[in-house]
């Protein structure tokens, strides 16, 4: 027996009983106090992580962002619990790039997800690591309840996922409702805590069946008629010999009331089951949606706002009340590094999305961009926009040149062109070489990642429900 032991026996048995009891509950009390800092503070620094997206869904179609109809109590009630992004810009106008950008925090020419045909698409190269991948290191149990085609495991966007479903099967668009069903299934089978669920709705997507009653919540009281060019131009979208715009607005606005309550339903889950308090729930879009504000009607043509603006509303646990910095210039790939952030994490490479997170808890941002960028290559002349000091610039990638600008301020719906009323001068060719630029230093990370893009081919079966979801049209094979 040692000195120093002998010595640490004898002077407890020379304590009084009392004090050695009260000596032993002290311990004991700050061993308990240890162990439930320690629980809580992995709670804290590992929550439960919900992204609900809904395909298709403009910013300025719900109540909380001012819309005049009531399409959306569930998400208006859980915005006021939230933070509420303004002004957020998508990566692109349709869904493959959009979703890439969101899984990778990387712009469109730092993926590669850019166009496709009837027989093969631009699929994500397994070189790029996405969020699922990152926070299944961090020990989350991964999940992704799918109701998009596109979004398959065929091109690689399973990546990081331990449960991928596509909800449905063989269903072009299975409803909400469904994919609520697959939802609360998975959590009332309770997965390994942490865990991260992907969920992607597509009922306001077109063609647009609410079903009913949802069909019927709002009445057209003024009747805008389509012209013939108009008409032609609904393609997949088409009710036979219905020529009212607001009817198609109608519907749309149906199946984001239709979604909103099946989103509700999940929300009441998560609060029955204690779910909800320490979960950060995250809710969005991939792109918005055209009316022939600009001449189209659907997505995927044009980087107008009605396309590329999309809702961001996030609830971290627990939540922080403070108004957003107006410099914010908030984008999707913003969503994933905001997300890493929050539990100590990151990318393994430099990617083109910033942390949220300063914004969320204190209202103000310690780093942030001085544009934001979209960009879209499959429909018309390949472009990209940039928005930068309230001016937005759109510009034709294959001419070299800027062809629109819009100051956002005084002409948020984009309606007058200064570029048609001034001449050039040395402030725009300056312009056109800072997004020469950014292209050009985007394609070089992807470089550097990558190395190059991959492509796949598209099944008989794949194509035919993409057909039926106007993703590909039979005769020129554009997409949406």
């Amino acid at each position: 027996m040692s000195i120093e032991t002998g010595m640490k026996k004898k002077s407890f048995a020379g304590l009084p009983k009392s004090f050695t009891c009260i000596a032993l509950l002290v311990i004991l009390l700050a061993s308990s106090v240890y162990i439930c800092f320690h629980i809580y503070s992995n709670r804290r620094t590992r929550p439960n992580i919900f992204i609900i997206l809904i395909d298709a869904l403009r910013e300025d179609h719900l109540g909380c962002y001012g819309y005049y109809r009531d399409t959306s109590p569930h998400i208006d009630e859980f915005a006021r619990d939230s933070k509420k992004f303004e002004g957020v810009i998508s990566a692109c106008s349709w869904t493959s790039p959009s979703i890439a950008s969101l899984f990778t925090s990387l712009y469109v020419s730092s993926h590669g997800l850019m166009t496709h045909s009837q027989k093969c698409t631009d699929i994500l190269n397994p070189q790029f690591e996405t969020l699922a991948e990152a926070l299944k290191k961090k020990g989350y149990t991964t999940a992704a309840f799918i109701a998009n085609r596109w979004i398959r495991e065929e091109f690689n966007y399973n990546q990081g996922f331990d449960t991928f479903e596509q909800v449905g099967g063989d269903i072009p668009r299975p409803g909400a409702a469904a994919v609520k069903e697959r939802v609360i299934l998975w959590l009332k089978d309770r997965p390994k805590q942490p865990f991260f669920a992907y969920i992607h709705f597509m009922d306001v997507h077109g063609p647009y069946y609410p079903p009913y009653p949802y069909n019927t919540f709002f009445t057209r009281k003024n009747r805008r008629e389509l012209t013939d060019q108009e008409y032609n131009k609904l393609r997949y979208l088409k009710y036979e010999g219905q020529r009212d715009l607001n009817f198609y607005i109608s519907q749309y606005d149906g199946g984001i009331r239709y979604c909103d309550y099946n989103i509700g339903k999940i929300m009441q889950y998560l609060r029955e089951a204690g779910l909800y308090n320490d979960s950060v729930i995250i809710l969005t879009s991939d792109h918005g949606e055209a009316f022939f504000e600009h001449g189209e009607c659907d997505h995927g043509f044009t980087l107008y706002n009605e396309e590329i603006r999309v809702p961001l509303i996030i609830r971290l646990p627990p939540s922080a009340s403070s108004e957003i910095n107006d410099c914010i210039l908030p984008q999707l790939i913003d969503i994933g590094v905001t997300i890493l952030d929050m539990i100590g994490a990151r990318f393994p490479y430099d990617v083109d999305g910033l942390s949220l997170l300063c914004a969320i808890k204190k209202g103000k941002v310690d780093q942030w961009r001085d544009a934001q960028f979209s960009e879209e290559y499959m429909k018309g002349f390949p472009k990209a926009a940039m928005i930068k000091e309230g001016i937005k610039y759109i510009y034709n990638i294959f001419e070299g040149r800027i062809v629109e600008v819009y100051d956002m301020a005084d002409d948020d719906r984009e309606q007058n062109n200064l570029a048609a009323a001034h001449s050039f001068s040395d402030f725009y060719a300056c312009i056109e070489k800072q997004i020469q630029e950014w292209l050009t230093g985007k394609e070089c990370l992807r470089n550097k990642i990558s190395g190059k893009r991959d492509r796949a081919n598209i099944d008989a079966r794949t194509l035919e429900q993409l057909k039926s979801l106007g993703y590909i049209q039979p005769a020129s094979g554009v997409d949406n």
